[in-house]
């Protein structure tokens, strides 16, 4: 795996050419000399069709690119890289209303296979066929016996891969079952292999290479990991355990005068080659080219282009006839109007440049979404800046948080550290106060902050840093009586307290265990982990943990005495056998997300919740689906809040103008409209997200409301109850939250994993009361001196 401490270029430097490109490269150190070369990206823009949802895109062998709507009725075709569209009919002539295609594969003869599935079957009959149509839409089955065979077990066949290699080869995946006994001998012996057994049903899966035009099987992958690319005499096919193999393409035989290598223990997402051997992957976010003779060449890194971002996923790689390449990706950005797919096309231009004096270093602790997409906006304006993003801390943690502080530390003293620190993680007011940091009151318009933001970044007049996001610590309950009942740490403790302790669930019994539990038997505190937990409590207590002064003794046995009273209520989570309740919700916003601790409240297994809103789908979603009531939690420390992505520029960086736009960027309109992890802390950010949602939801609803209208046989009152709880907009008014925020959380993480540690072992009944506090005050004292 790639260690994220590595410095990421986000720009190519050196000679990286397409097979058809050739240049001369000048790479002298000399800040004068530019660094010729570099691959630009074109956003695609897809056909805007009223109702229409865009579902496939492929290039044509003459090198258009077509793209059709989700029921096939319409065909879009463009000769100049999407920036004009026709429209034609669709490419099948009868398709009843009953029928639909999951899966199309274009040929080279301008056809179209087709797995086509049909809502209107006979129970125990398989419902999905495999069809062509011809460039004149007429349309027929394509028959492989082995396939057929497999239909004929039931509907639990499935096709999950097809695509057309070449005019005599068709690569087809697929799965069925069959009862331990019954399946047929030859089918199992042609290299199905089983899958899966429950010991009455045998699961089965067999892909592999057919002529479409006699049906017949020419050859097996049994190593096939779905990632694939094909050129005019191989078959390139990766799978994890065992590489990247190459066959030739008419007989399946194995090509071993080759051998391509991945760099360190990567593996491709997807693939795309040329007819002279030459392979461009991509790997995890980058993507590399890959020769026969095993050398491989980074050829771009994703993280300063679109499909870089940290939430999108690649579908498809592929070459268009001018060698660019083409790539389809999902975003990860939630719009009503569309599907959330992307066209990307990456084109080298010879011409363009990088100038090493305008390189741009960003160092932190951990990755950031929202500052990877504020490189993406950064470039577009800068396109001769290279940019790198260090990430300190491995995912192996061979990296402490301690080595890489002083990493930085050692780095900033010696005139060679970064230009934009993302300091999370860190003690910002000791940089600041250190004069590390850049002043930008009268360098940024901060005038679109929300108000406790920008009250919180200032320090007297000076501003050394923004966040770009927040979160909010909150207590949530489903009545307006029992939230009251918390104004502060101390009378939610008594509430823990006085509810029975947390209990295990049952869903063998019944799909709502908590439904004969009277109010008063329902805990009041639930949470996924010991983690979850310690997370909670720290973000509401730290900033009155470390004074001026050093360490509260009585704040810590505050903590402490919190996180033993939830603990052993809530069941000791500290073992490591402990059952926790998480709910993974996926919801409808990628950056959504749900805790062990909301779950429980949602599920009505408690009276309580305590979690952090992350964003502001989770306003509304939360309360549409248990309705409850929220506020600040009113912990030991009163109005904290967690500032996210917090950035800063060194006083020392040599392109603090630079340093400035990506800052701006940040804060754009643009990036905090997106949707990554946290509130946005601008006041357009916050108006943008509200839009999306409110457009989503009411989008989501009206679509409904037309089916339910088209087809009133299915108005049942189970529907009409799920219809009722569905949100019509966005209605939550997140002002109350901010008007209670006091007072941002630094939390430095070295004193975080201190106090977990410590706080770990007094739940676990190792340590006394004072032993834990006199424990603690010892391990801070050298590294808070160190800090000075």
């Amino acid at each position: 795996m790639k260690k994220l401490n590595a410095t990421i270029s986000l720009m190519i430097a050196g000679t990286m050419l397409l097979a058809s490109c050739s240049a001369t490269n000048d790479q002298s150190n000399t800040p004068a000399d530019l660094i010729k070369g570099a691959y630009v990206q074109n956003l695609i823009n897809l056909p805007q069709v009223d109702g229409e949802v865009i579902s496939s895109y492929h290039v044509s062998p003459e090198g258009q690119l077509v793209a059709y709507d989700y029921q096939l009725k319409h065909t879009y075709t463009s000769t100049d890289d999407g920036a004009n569209w026709t429209q034609s009919d669709g490419p099948i002539k009868a398709l009843t209303d009953s029928q639909y295609v999951n899966q199309l594969a274009p040929d080279t003869k301008g056809g179209l296979y087709l797995v086509m599935q049909d809502i209107n079957y006979e129970d125990g009959q398989s419902n999905i066929s495999l069809m062509y149509a011809d460039s004149a839409g007429e349309t027929s089955p394509v028959d492989i016996p082995e396939l057929n065979q497999a239909l004929s077990h039931g509907s639990d066949t499935y096709i999950n891969r097809i695509a057309s290699l070449s005019a005599d080869r068709l690569l087809l995946s697929y799965s069925y079952s069959a009862a331990v006994g019954t399946e047929d001998q030859s089918t199992a012996a042609s290299g199905a292999s089983v899958s899966y057994s429950d010991g009455d049903v045998n699961y089965y899966d067999l892909t592999a290479v057919f002529d479409p035009g006699t049906g017949q099987k020419i050859y097996e992958l049994t190593d096939f990991g779905g990632t694939f690319a094909v050129n005019a005499s191989h078959l390139f096919s990766y799978d994890y355990e065992n590489g990247l193999k190459a066959s030739d393409l008419q007989t399946g035989q194995e090509d071993t005068t080759v051998s391509y290598a991945f760099p360190g223990d990567g593996g491709a997402n997807c693939m795309a080659a040329t007819d002279d051997g030459m392979i461009f992957a991509l790997v995890d976010k980058d993507i590399y080219k890959l020769l026969p003779d095993g050398s491989n060449e980074l050829l771009l890194s994703g993280d300063g282009y679109s499909f870089g971002r940290q939430t999108a996923y690649v579908d498809s790689l592929s070459l268009l006839p001018d060698s660019s390449l083409l790539m389809t990706y999902s975003s990860g950005i939630i719009d009503p109007n569309d599907n959330g797919t992307r066209l990307l096309q990456l084109m080298y231009d010879a011409e363009a440049s990088i100038d090493p004096a305008k390189a741009l270093k960003i160092w932190g602790l951990n990755d950031n979404e929202t500052v990877r997409d504020a490189v993406i906006d950064y470039r577009r304006e800068h396109p001769d800046s290279e940019v790198s993003f260090d990430v300190a801390l491995n995912w192996d943690g061979s990296v402490t948080q301690e080595d890489a502080v002083k990493t930085l530390n050692n780095l900033i003293l010696t005139g060679d550290g970064p230009d934009v620190l993302l300091l999370d993680g860190l003690t910002v007011q000791n940089y600041a106060e250190r004069g590390l940091l850049l002043d930008l009151s009268e360098k940024l318009d901060l005038t679109d902050l929300l108000s406790p933001v920008a009250a919180a970044s200032q320090s007297g007049k000076a501003v050394y840093w923004v966040p770009a996001r927040f979160k909010t610590p909150i207590i949530a309950a489903l009545s307006q009586t029992d939230l009251d009942l918390v104004t502060d740490s101390a009378s939610l403790l008594e509430q823990v307290q006085a509810a029975p302790a947390a209990t295990g669930i049952d869903y063998e019994t019944s799909d709502d265990p908590f439904a004969s539990l009277s109010w008063e038997e329902r805990a009041a505190l639930g949470f996924a982990d010991f983690d979850e937990l310690f997370s909670f409590i720290w973000n509401t207590s730290a900033p009155q943990l470390l004074t001026d002064q050093g360490l509260d003794e009585s704040v810590l046995q505050q903590m402490l005495t919190a996180f033993k009273t939830i603990n052993d209520r809530c069941g000791d989570m500290t073992k490591e056998d402990y059952q926790g309740y998480a709910l993974g919700y996926g919801g409808s916003f990628s950056t959504q997300t749900i805790t062990g601790s909301a779950a429980a409240l949602m599920t009505q297994r408690t009276r309580y919740a305590l979690t952090l809103l992350d964003s502001i789908a989770a306003f509304e979603g939360l309360s549409t689906q248990a309705e409850p009531v929220y506020k600040l939690y009113p912990g030991i420390a009163q109005g904290t809040w967690l500032p996210v992505g917090v950035v800063g520029i060194s006083a020392a960086s040599k392109v603090q103008d630079l340093a400035l736009d990506l800052v701006k960027a940040l804060l754009s309109a643009e990036v905090q409209a997106g949707f990554t992890e946290g509130i946005p802390v601008t006041q357009q950010g916050v108006a943008g997200q509200v839009s999306t949602i409110d457009q989503y939801y009411k989008k989501q609803y009206n679509d409904i409301l037309t089916y339910l209208n088209e087809h009133p046989d299915e108005q049942t009152p189970d529907v009409q109850t799920y219809l009722d709880q569905l949100p019509q907009g966005f209605s939550y008014d997140i002002a109350p939250l901010l008007d209670a925020m006091q007072q941002p959380l630094f939390s430095d993480q070295v004193v975080y994993d201190k106090v977990e540690s410590v706080a770990r072992a007094f739940c676990q009944g190792q340590q006394s009361l004072q032993a834990a506090s006199t424990q603690l005050q010892q391990d801070l004292r050298s590294y808070l001196a160190e800090q000075e």
